[in-house]
Protein backbone atom coordinates (compact mmCIF):
# COMPACT_ATOMS: atom_id res chain seq x y z
CA UNK A 1 0.00 0.00 0.00
CA UNK A 2 3.05 2.63 0.87
CA UNK A 3 3.41 2.27 -3.44
CA UNK A 4 0.19 3.10 -3.77
CA UNK A 5 0.28 6.29 -1.82
CA UNK A 6 3.38 7.49 -3.13
CA UNK A 7 1.95 7.40 -6.57
CA UNK A 8 -1.19 9.31 -5.69
CA UNK A 9 0.83 11.57 -3.88
CA UNK A 10 2.32 12.21 -7.12
CA UNK A 11 -0.30 12.66 -9.01
CA UNK A 12 -1.55 15.31 -6.68
CA UNK A 13 1.60 17.12 -7.76
CA UNK A 14 1.30 16.90 -11.53
CA UNK A 15 -2.91 17.16 -11.02
CA UNK A 16 -1.25 21.06 -9.51
CA UNK A 17 0.86 21.41 -12.48
CA UNK A 18 -1.60 20.75 -15.31
CA UNK A 19 -3.98 22.71 -13.56
CA UNK A 20 -5.12 24.20 -16.89
CA UNK A 21 -7.66 22.33 -19.10
CA UNK A 22 -8.10 22.56 -22.74
CA UNK A 23 -9.43 25.94 -23.58
CA UNK A 24 -11.29 26.98 -26.81
CA UNK A 25 -8.67 30.23 -27.49
CA UNK A 26 -5.44 27.80 -28.47
CA UNK A 27 -1.92 28.75 -29.72
CA UNK A 28 0.04 26.23 -30.44
CA UNK A 29 3.70 26.24 -30.99
CA UNK A 30 5.57 23.55 -33.51
CA UNK A 31 9.68 23.67 -34.01
CA UNK A 32 11.68 21.31 -36.25
CA UNK A 33 8.29 19.40 -37.22
CA UNK A 34 8.42 17.15 -39.68
CA UNK A 35 4.82 15.83 -39.71
CA UNK A 36 3.16 16.07 -43.19
CA UNK A 37 -0.42 16.91 -41.25
CA UNK A 38 -1.22 18.58 -38.24
CA UNK A 39 -4.68 18.31 -36.69
CA UNK A 40 -4.45 21.48 -34.99
CA UNK A 41 -8.77 21.29 -33.85
CA UNK A 42 -11.74 20.17 -34.86
CA UNK A 43 -15.23 22.43 -33.68
CA UNK A 44 -18.78 22.24 -34.44
CA UNK A 45 -20.31 25.26 -35.51
CA UNK A 46 -23.94 27.12 -35.37
CA UNK A 47 -24.68 29.22 -37.71
CA UNK A 48 -22.89 33.34 -37.35
CA UNK A 49 -20.23 31.14 -35.49
CA UNK A 50 -16.73 32.37 -35.49
CA UNK A 51 -13.21 31.26 -36.68
CA UNK A 52 -10.06 33.42 -35.95
CA UNK A 53 -7.01 32.08 -37.55
CA UNK A 54 -3.70 33.93 -37.04
CA UNK A 55 -0.27 32.56 -38.01
CA UNK A 56 2.02 34.21 -35.99
CA UNK A 57 5.31 32.94 -37.55
CA UNK A 58 6.25 30.27 -40.05
CA UNK A 59 9.99 28.91 -41.15
CA UNK A 60 10.62 26.75 -44.12
CA UNK A 61 12.90 26.15 -45.83
CA UNK A 62 12.81 28.06 -49.21
CA UNK A 63 15.72 26.99 -51.67
CA UNK A 64 14.96 22.46 -50.89
CA UNK A 65 11.20 22.37 -51.71
CA UNK A 66 8.92 23.25 -54.95
CA UNK A 67 6.30 24.72 -53.29
CA UNK A 68 4.02 24.92 -56.27
CA UNK A 69 4.25 20.97 -56.57
CA UNK A 70 4.13 20.33 -52.94
CA UNK A 71 2.13 23.17 -51.46
CA UNK A 72 2.15 24.22 -47.89
CA UNK A 73 -0.66 25.81 -45.93
CA UNK A 74 -4.28 25.17 -44.13
CA UNK A 75 -7.25 23.41 -44.91
CA UNK A 76 -10.83 24.22 -43.30
CA UNK A 77 -12.98 21.10 -43.93
CA UNK A 78 -16.66 19.94 -42.86
CA UNK A 79 -16.59 16.39 -41.61
CA UNK A 80 -20.10 14.08 -40.99
CA UNK A 81 -18.34 12.55 -38.26
CA UNK A 82 -15.75 13.36 -35.36
CA UNK A 83 -12.65 12.96 -37.09
CA UNK A 84 -13.04 11.26 -40.69
CA UNK A 85 -12.85 14.08 -43.18
CA UNK A 86 -14.85 13.87 -46.56
CA UNK A 87 -11.68 14.05 -48.52
CA UNK A 88 -9.44 11.56 -46.79
CA UNK A 89 -12.44 9.04 -47.51
CA UNK A 90 -12.16 9.17 -50.82
CA UNK A 91 -8.47 9.98 -51.93
CA UNK A 92 -6.12 9.33 -48.41
CA UNK A 93 -3.01 9.09 -51.29
CA UNK A 94 -3.20 12.55 -52.07
CA UNK A 95 -2.70 16.10 -50.19
CA UNK A 96 -5.38 17.70 -49.83
CA UNK A 97 -3.69 20.67 -50.75
CA UNK A 98 -3.97 19.58 -54.29
CA UNK A 99 -7.44 18.91 -54.52
CA UNK A 100 -9.30 21.03 -57.20
CA UNK A 101 -13.11 19.58 -56.51
CA UNK A 102 -15.17 17.85 -54.35
CA UNK A 103 -17.54 15.58 -55.22
CA UNK A 104 -20.07 15.65 -52.39
CA UNK A 105 -20.49 19.24 -52.47
CA UNK A 106 -19.14 19.36 -48.70
CA UNK A 107 -17.56 22.46 -48.12
CA UNK A 108 -14.14 22.63 -48.57
CA UNK A 109 -11.26 25.63 -48.01
CA UNK A 110 -7.45 25.51 -48.88
CA UNK A 111 -5.15 27.98 -48.02
CA UNK A 112 -2.15 28.06 -50.07
CA UNK A 113 1.04 29.62 -48.91
CA UNK A 114 3.17 30.75 -51.55
CA UNK A 115 6.65 32.35 -50.07
CA UNK A 116 8.02 33.31 -53.47
CA UNK A 117 4.98 35.63 -54.19
CA UNK A 118 4.31 36.42 -50.96
CA UNK A 119 0.98 35.72 -51.33
CA UNK A 120 -1.94 32.61 -49.72
CA UNK A 121 -4.11 31.74 -52.44
CA UNK A 122 -7.60 31.10 -50.95
CA UNK A 123 -9.92 28.01 -52.94
CA UNK A 124 -13.22 27.67 -51.22
CA UNK A 125 -15.29 24.41 -52.97
CA UNK A 126 -18.39 22.87 -52.49
CA UNK A 127 -21.43 24.57 -51.51
CA UNK A 128 -21.56 27.62 -49.02
CA UNK A 129 -22.31 30.75 -47.99
CA UNK A 130 -19.58 31.38 -45.40
CA UNK A 131 -18.09 35.03 -44.95
CA UNK A 132 -14.46 35.56 -45.17
CA UNK A 133 -12.61 38.39 -43.83
CA UNK A 134 -9.02 38.88 -44.27
CA UNK A 135 -6.25 41.49 -45.82
CA UNK A 136 -6.20 40.88 -50.17
CA UNK A 137 -2.66 41.20 -51.85
CA UNK A 138 -2.70 44.44 -53.34
CA UNK A 139 -0.23 45.34 -56.50
CA UNK A 140 1.74 48.39 -57.27
CA UNK A 141 0.84 49.71 -60.80
CA UNK A 142 3.87 48.69 -63.12
CA UNK A 143 4.43 52.45 -63.90
CA UNK A 144 4.72 53.46 -59.98
CA UNK A 145 7.44 50.59 -60.06
CA UNK A 146 9.34 51.72 -62.15
CA UNK A 147 9.48 55.98 -60.48
CA UNK A 148 10.26 54.31 -57.37
CA UNK A 149 13.30 52.37 -59.03
CA UNK A 150 14.17 56.03 -60.90
CA UNK A 151 13.46 57.93 -58.17
CA UNK A 152 15.51 56.15 -55.62
CA UNK A 153 18.84 57.90 -55.74
CA UNK A 154 18.21 61.20 -55.69
CA UNK A 155 15.98 60.64 -52.69
CA UNK A 156 18.75 58.75 -51.25
CA UNK A 157 20.74 61.88 -51.78
CA UNK A 158 18.75 64.38 -50.85
CA UNK A 159 18.32 62.23 -47.40
CA UNK A 160 21.84 62.51 -47.29
CA UNK A 161 21.78 66.28 -47.37
CA UNK A 162 19.20 66.93 -45.07
CA UNK A 163 20.99 64.62 -42.22
CA UNK A 164 23.73 66.64 -41.41
CA UNK A 165 21.30 69.43 -40.67
CA UNK A 166 18.69 67.97 -38.80
CA UNK A 167 21.86 66.71 -36.57
CA UNK A 168 22.89 70.27 -36.09
CA UNK A 169 19.74 71.28 -35.11
CA UNK A 170 18.94 68.77 -32.63
CA UNK A 171 22.33 69.84 -31.24
CA UNK A 172 21.65 73.27 -31.03
CA UNK A 173 18.19 72.45 -28.99
CA UNK A 174 18.77 70.92 -25.44
CA UNK A 175 15.35 70.97 -24.67
CA UNK A 176 15.25 68.10 -27.41
CA UNK A 177 17.67 65.29 -25.50
CA UNK A 178 16.02 62.65 -23.44
CA UNK A 179 15.94 62.58 -19.40
CA UNK A 180 16.58 59.32 -18.27
CA UNK A 181 14.64 60.33 -14.45
CA UNK A 182 12.23 62.34 -16.19
CA UNK A 183 8.67 60.51 -15.13
CA UNK A 184 6.72 59.75 -18.63
CA UNK A 185 3.47 62.12 -18.99
CA UNK A 186 0.17 60.74 -19.49
CA UNK A 187 -0.77 62.66 -22.41
CA UNK A 188 2.03 61.73 -24.21
CA UNK A 189 0.77 57.91 -22.99
CA UNK A 190 -2.73 58.39 -24.04
CA UNK A 191 -1.31 59.69 -27.33
CA UNK A 192 0.70 56.35 -27.88
CA UNK A 193 -2.53 54.59 -27.14
CA UNK A 194 -4.18 56.31 -29.53
CA UNK A 195 -1.49 55.42 -31.90
CA UNK A 196 -1.89 52.12 -31.29
CA UNK A 197 -5.95 52.20 -32.07
CA UNK A 198 -5.14 53.80 -35.31
CA UNK A 199 -2.90 51.26 -36.46
CA UNK A 200 -5.62 48.57 -35.47
CA UNK A 201 -7.90 50.25 -37.22
CA UNK A 202 -5.68 50.98 -40.37
CA UNK A 203 -5.65 47.15 -40.56
CA UNK A 204 -9.42 46.60 -40.05
CA UNK A 205 -9.44 49.35 -42.50
CA UNK A 206 -7.42 47.54 -45.22
CA UNK A 207 -9.36 43.87 -44.75
CA UNK A 208 -12.11 42.95 -47.29
CA UNK A 209 -15.31 40.84 -47.07
CA UNK A 210 -15.52 38.04 -49.39
CA UNK A 211 -18.49 35.53 -49.99
CA UNK A 212 -16.89 32.17 -50.67
CA UNK A 213 -20.06 30.91 -52.03
CA UNK A 214 -19.66 33.42 -55.02
CA UNK A 215 -15.94 33.98 -54.83
CA UNK A 216 -14.38 30.51 -55.35
CA UNK A 217 -10.51 31.63 -55.15
CA UNK A 218 -8.94 34.82 -54.00
CA UNK A 219 -5.20 35.94 -53.16
CA UNK A 220 -3.97 37.47 -49.61
CA UNK A 221 -1.11 39.19 -48.45
CA UNK A 222 1.38 37.17 -46.98
CA UNK A 223 3.50 39.02 -44.19
CA UNK A 224 7.51 38.72 -43.69
CA UNK A 225 9.80 40.00 -41.10
CA UNK A 226 12.85 38.36 -41.31
CA UNK A 227 12.57 35.09 -42.62
CA UNK A 228 9.30 34.28 -40.97
CA UNK A 229 6.29 34.60 -42.41
CA UNK A 230 2.70 35.32 -40.87
CA UNK A 231 -1.02 36.01 -42.40
CA UNK A 232 -4.52 35.97 -40.64
CA UNK A 233 -7.98 35.55 -41.23
CA UNK A 234 -11.49 35.55 -40.12
CA UNK A 235 -14.30 33.84 -41.07
CA UNK A 236 -18.21 34.18 -40.28
CA UNK A 237 -19.94 30.26 -40.77
CA UNK A 238 -23.33 30.57 -42.59
CA UNK A 239 -26.61 29.10 -41.88
CA UNK A 240 -25.64 26.67 -45.02
CA UNK A 241 -22.05 25.83 -43.84
CA UNK A 242 -22.71 25.21 -40.62
CA UNK A 243 -21.33 21.75 -39.07
CA UNK A 244 -18.33 20.17 -37.94
CA UNK A 245 -14.89 21.57 -39.13
CA UNK A 246 -11.34 20.78 -38.75
CA UNK A 247 -8.63 22.76 -39.31
CA UNK A 248 -5.33 21.10 -40.32
CA UNK A 249 -1.66 22.45 -41.45
CA UNK A 250 -0.46 20.13 -44.33
CA UNK A 251 3.20 20.16 -46.02
CA UNK A 252 3.00 17.88 -48.89
CA UNK A 253 6.73 17.61 -49.20
CA UNK A 254 6.92 15.22 -46.35
CA UNK A 255 4.01 12.34 -47.12
CA UNK A 256 6.89 11.68 -49.71
CA UNK A 257 8.90 8.51 -49.11
CA UNK A 258 12.57 10.40 -48.52
CA UNK A 259 14.55 12.29 -46.54
CA UNK A 260 11.75 14.66 -43.86
CA UNK A 261 12.12 18.43 -44.13
CA UNK A 262 11.71 20.34 -41.11
CA UNK A 263 9.37 23.26 -40.39
CA UNK A 264 7.78 25.59 -37.47
CA UNK A 265 5.13 28.03 -37.20
CA UNK A 266 3.57 29.37 -34.12
CA UNK A 267 -0.34 29.77 -34.92
CA UNK A 268 -3.38 31.31 -32.53
CA UNK A 269 -6.66 29.87 -33.44
CA UNK A 270 -9.66 31.30 -31.42
CA UNK A 271 -13.42 29.68 -32.17
CA UNK A 272 -16.71 31.15 -31.15
CA UNK A 273 -20.85 29.91 -31.13
CA UNK A 274 -23.25 32.56 -30.61
CA UNK A 275 -23.50 32.90 -27.14
CA UNK A 276 -19.98 31.03 -25.99
CA UNK A 277 -16.56 29.43 -27.00
CA UNK A 278 -18.31 25.98 -26.87
CA UNK A 279 -18.35 23.86 -29.69
CA UNK A 280 -22.18 22.92 -30.76
CA UNK A 281 -21.67 19.52 -29.07
CA UNK A 282 -20.44 20.85 -25.78
CA UNK A 283 -22.66 24.04 -25.26
CA UNK A 284 -25.23 21.56 -23.52
CA UNK A 285 -22.92 19.44 -21.23
CA UNK A 286 -22.67 22.25 -18.65
CA UNK A 287 -26.57 21.93 -17.85
CA UNK A 288 -26.85 17.81 -18.53
CA UNK A 289 -23.68 17.61 -16.08
CA UNK A 290 -25.36 19.49 -12.86
CA UNK A 291 -28.44 17.84 -14.06
CA UNK A 292 -26.70 14.35 -13.29
CA UNK A 293 -24.95 15.62 -10.33
CA UNK A 294 -28.82 16.27 -8.87
CA UNK A 295 -29.47 13.00 -9.78
CA UNK A 296 -26.22 11.12 -8.35
CA UNK A 297 -26.36 13.17 -5.41
CA UNK A 298 -30.76 12.25 -4.47
CA UNK A 299 -29.57 8.22 -5.11
CA UNK A 300 -26.75 8.71 -2.20
CA UNK A 301 -29.21 10.43 -0.37
CA UNK A 302 -31.62 7.83 -0.97
CA UNK A 303 -28.65 4.67 -0.46
CA UNK A 304 -27.62 5.92 2.02
CA UNK A 305 -31.30 6.48 4.11
CA UNK A 306 -31.66 2.51 3.00
CA UNK A 307 -28.46 1.68 4.65
CA UNK A 308 -29.35 3.41 7.84
CA UNK A 309 -32.78 1.65 7.76
CA UNK A 310 -31.36 -1.53 7.61
CA UNK A 311 -28.41 -1.23 9.84
CA UNK A 312 -27.84 -4.92 10.67
CA UNK A 313 -27.83 -5.88 7.33
CA UNK A 314 -25.13 -3.62 5.82
CA UNK A 315 -21.77 -4.47 4.78
CA UNK A 316 -18.66 -1.72 4.87
CA UNK A 317 -19.26 -2.29 0.91
CA UNK A 318 -22.74 -0.47 1.16
CA UNK A 319 -20.52 2.15 2.63
CA UNK A 320 -18.01 2.36 -0.05
CA UNK A 321 -20.63 2.37 -2.49
CA UNK A 322 -22.19 5.80 -1.21
CA UNK A 323 -18.68 7.27 -0.68
CA UNK A 324 -18.35 6.64 -4.36
CA UNK A 325 -21.96 8.58 -5.26
CA UNK A 326 -21.13 11.27 -3.43
CA UNK A 327 -17.96 11.51 -5.17
CA UNK A 328 -19.51 11.00 -8.83
CA UNK A 329 -21.91 13.98 -7.86
CA UNK A 330 -19.01 16.63 -6.89
CA UNK A 331 -16.75 15.34 -9.78
CA UNK A 332 -19.85 15.96 -12.13
CA UNK A 333 -20.37 19.33 -10.42
CA UNK A 334 -17.02 20.59 -11.00
CA UNK A 335 -17.15 19.48 -14.39
CA UNK A 336 -20.21 21.37 -14.86
CA UNK A 337 -18.68 24.83 -13.47
CA UNK A 338 -15.18 23.96 -15.85
CA UNK A 339 -17.58 23.69 -18.47
CA UNK A 340 -19.33 27.18 -17.18
CA UNK A 341 -15.83 28.81 -17.69
CA UNK A 342 -14.77 27.27 -20.69
CA UNK A 343 -17.92 28.58 -22.37
CA UNK A 344 -17.68 32.50 -21.17
CA UNK A 345 -13.81 32.84 -20.40
CA UNK A 346 -12.48 31.07 -24.04
CA UNK A 347 -10.39 29.06 -20.91
CA UNK A 348 -11.00 27.21 -17.11
CA UNK A 349 -10.20 29.23 -14.16
CA UNK A 350 -7.67 27.20 -12.23
CA UNK A 351 -8.74 26.64 -9.37
CA UNK A 352 -12.06 24.85 -10.39
CA UNK A 353 -10.04 23.09 -12.95
CA UNK A 354 -7.71 21.67 -10.13
CA UNK A 355 -10.86 20.64 -7.80
CA UNK A 356 -12.77 18.45 -11.04
CA UNK A 357 -9.37 16.63 -11.14
CA UNK A 358 -9.34 16.39 -7.97
CA UNK A 359 -12.42 14.96 -7.67
CA UNK A 360 -12.25 12.80 -10.96
CA UNK A 361 -9.20 11.14 -9.85
CA UNK A 362 -10.49 10.24 -6.53
CA UNK A 363 -13.77 8.53 -8.68
CA UNK A 364 -11.66 6.45 -10.27
CA UNK A 365 -9.92 5.10 -8.02
CA UNK A 366 -12.79 4.62 -5.79
CA UNK A 367 -14.52 2.63 -8.64
CA UNK A 368 -12.41 0.31 -9.66
CA UNK A 369 -11.43 -0.34 -5.96
CA UNK A 370 -15.15 -0.98 -5.27
CA UNK A 371 -15.55 -3.43 -8.19
CA UNK A 372 -12.71 -5.26 -7.38
CA UNK A 373 -13.54 -6.02 -4.08
CA UNK A 374 -16.82 -6.43 -5.30
CA UNK A 375 -15.12 -9.01 -8.11
CA UNK A 376 -12.86 -11.27 -4.59
CA UNK A 377 -16.06 -11.41 -2.72
CA UNK A 378 -14.84 -9.03 0.49
CA UNK A 379 -16.89 -8.32 2.70
CA UNK A 380 -19.67 -10.57 1.79
CA UNK A 381 -17.87 -13.96 1.62
CA UNK A 382 -14.42 -13.24 3.38
CA UNK A 383 -12.78 -10.41 5.37
CA UNK A 384 -9.89 -11.22 4.57
CA UNK A 385 -7.68 -10.78 1.37
CA UNK A 386 -5.16 -13.72 -0.11
CA UNK A 387 -1.88 -12.45 -1.29
CA UNK A 388 -2.96 -12.61 -4.75
CA UNK A 389 -5.80 -10.35 -4.26
CA UNK A 390 -3.48 -8.01 -3.04
CA UNK A 391 -1.33 -8.03 -5.98
CA UNK A 392 -4.17 -7.20 -7.78
CA UNK A 393 -4.91 -4.33 -5.51
CA UNK A 394 -1.43 -2.67 -6.28
CA UNK A 395 -1.62 -3.45 -9.76
CA UNK A 396 -5.10 -1.60 -10.45
CA UNK A 397 -4.73 1.53 -8.71
CA UNK A 398 -1.25 2.74 -10.03
CA UNK A 399 -3.02 2.18 -13.33
CA UNK A 400 -6.08 4.01 -12.38
CA UNK A 401 -4.26 6.85 -11.45
CA UNK A 402 -1.81 6.43 -14.40
CA UNK A 403 -5.39 6.56 -16.40
CA UNK A 404 -5.98 9.88 -14.56
CA UNK A 405 -3.10 11.41 -15.15
CA UNK A 406 -2.84 10.92 -19.30
CA UNK A 407 -6.46 11.88 -19.09
CA UNK A 408 -5.41 15.06 -17.63
CA UNK A 409 -2.50 15.41 -19.67
CA UNK A 410 -4.69 15.03 -23.39
CA UNK A 411 -7.27 17.99 -21.33
CA UNK A 412 -3.88 20.20 -21.02
CA UNK A 413 -2.34 19.62 -24.40
CA UNK A 414 -2.98 21.25 -27.61
CA UNK A 415 -4.33 18.34 -30.11
CA UNK A 416 -1.80 19.41 -32.68
CA UNK A 417 1.22 18.71 -30.42
CA UNK A 418 2.68 15.06 -30.91
CA UNK A 419 2.31 14.34 -27.10
CA UNK A 420 -1.27 14.36 -27.57
CA UNK A 421 -1.56 10.99 -29.29
CA UNK A 422 1.18 9.29 -27.34
CA UNK A 423 -1.27 10.37 -24.08
CA UNK A 424 -4.10 9.26 -26.03
CA UNK A 425 -2.70 5.71 -26.74
CA UNK A 426 -1.35 5.57 -23.14
CA UNK A 427 -5.11 6.20 -21.41
CA UNK A 428 -6.62 3.50 -23.79
CA UNK A 429 -4.28 0.90 -23.19
CA UNK A 430 -3.91 1.35 -18.96
CA UNK A 431 -7.85 1.46 -18.98
CA UNK A 432 -8.20 -1.89 -20.92
CA UNK A 433 -5.60 -3.32 -18.76
CA UNK A 434 -7.42 -1.85 -15.56
CA UNK A 435 -10.79 -3.45 -16.97
CA UNK A 436 -8.99 -7.18 -17.20
CA UNK A 437 -7.43 -6.61 -14.09
CA UNK A 438 -11.11 -6.27 -12.63
CA UNK A 439 -12.20 -9.52 -14.30
CA UNK A 440 -9.22 -11.39 -13.39
CA UNK A 441 -10.61 -12.06 -9.77
CA UNK A 442 -14.04 -12.42 -10.77
CA UNK A 443 -12.82 -15.38 -13.04
CA UNK A 444 -10.86 -16.65 -10.56
CA UNK A 445 -13.48 -16.63 -7.71
CA UNK A 446 -15.92 -18.70 -10.10
CA UNK A 447 -13.36 -21.08 -11.23
CA UNK A 448 -12.24 -21.60 -7.38
CA UNK A 449 -16.31 -22.29 -6.41
CA UNK A 450 -16.67 -24.87 -9.04
CA UNK A 451 -14.17 -26.67 -8.39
Amino acid sequence: MAVAQRVCVLAGYILLLLAGCKARIHKLTLKNETRSAVDLNNFGFYANGTLDVNLHSLSIPEKVVNYSLNPVGFSLSRSRVNGVLTYTAEEPEICPLTLTNVANKEPLILFLIDINTRSVTVKAMGDQDNLLIAKPKTEAPKGQRKSRGVDAEPKAAADEAQKPDSEDAAAADPKEEPKENEDVDPKSKDVTDGKANVAAEDKKADEKEFLLGKTKQLTLALGQVNDLYNFSFHMVVGEQAEGLYSLKFHYCKNRIPGPKHPYSFTVEVVETNPGGYLSAAEIPLSRLYIGMAGVFFTAALVWVYTLMKHRYSVFKIHWLMAALAFTKATSLVFHSINYHFINTEGHPIEGWAVMYYITHLLKGALLFITLALIGTGWAFVKYILSDKEKKIFMIVIPLQVLANVAYIIIESTEEGSSEYYLWKEILFLVDLICCGAILFPVVWSVCVQSL
